[in-house]
């Protein structure tokens, strides 16, 4: 099976004035317990960097896996609730 990304979001991207790519926490959330969707976020990661984008990161639980494919903003229950006890 074929799947044809005519009209997708990198052909998307290419066209518009976007600096930032903001990942679903569809997609952040799996990645504690599940290979593939760690690696379907580090390609969306890695696409993201190809255009020069950053990367905004929602829903995010464990900072680890993020932080160290290169995503620089963050957004999540774990980080506020860490920021609240800094407070």
């Amino acid at each position: 099976m074929s799947i044809y990304w005519i009209n997708s979001t990198p052909n998307i991207l290419k066209k518009i004035p976007v600096d930032t790519l903001k990942i679903n926490r569809s997609f952040i959330s799996p990645m504690v317990t599940s290979h593939d969707a760690r690696e379907l976020v580090r390609a969306i990661i890695s696409m993201a960097h190809s255009f020069n984008l950053k990367v905004v990161a929602e829903g995010v639980e464990n900072y680890h896996f993020l932080l160290n494919m290169g995503v620089i903003m963050l957004r999540g229950i774990y980080i506020a609730d860490r920021l609240n006890s800094l407070r």
